[in-house]
């Protein structure tokens, strides 16, 4: 599962529009009494799935990038959170549920108009 949301050019450090960028949480940590994560945002679902893998030899026939590894990450936000914020039932034994939770959390906390996208097989 993922977020949808236009990353506006002043939003970024390459001062350009991103239509429907592409949203994630990682990095979920718990303590006995917080629950943090990172809410990362990328050009588009695929190049979340290329981040800090190795480029293939550039097939232009001068000059390189300036990195040789996929780096796409555009924005990240550190939250952290009580756990009885997030889940005032407890923490759900299936990690799809905390993730869903998180997720809605995210949407509710910042009152920002992210779209889910979901993969296949997943459900809302």
């Amino acid at each position: 599962m993922g977020l949808s949301l236009t990353l506006s050019k002043q939003n970024n450090c390459l001062f350009t529009d991103f239509p429907d960028a592409y949203w994630v949480i990682r990095d979920v940590m718990y303590s006995t009494t917080y629950v943090s994560f990172n809410l990362i945002c990328y050009p588009s679902r695929e190049a979340r799935y290329k981040d800090n893998q190795d480029m293939a030899i550039p097939e232009l026939p001068i000059g390189s990038p300036a990195i040789r590894i996929f780096h796409p990450e555009l924005y990240r936000w550190r939250g952290q959170f009580a756990i009885a914020d997030i889940f005032p039932k407890g923490i759900p034994i299936s990690p799809d549920e905390q993730m869903r939770t998180l997720y809605s959390f995210v949407k509710s906390y910042t009152g920002l108009a992210f779209n889910d996208v979901l993969e296949k097989g997943q459900e809302t």
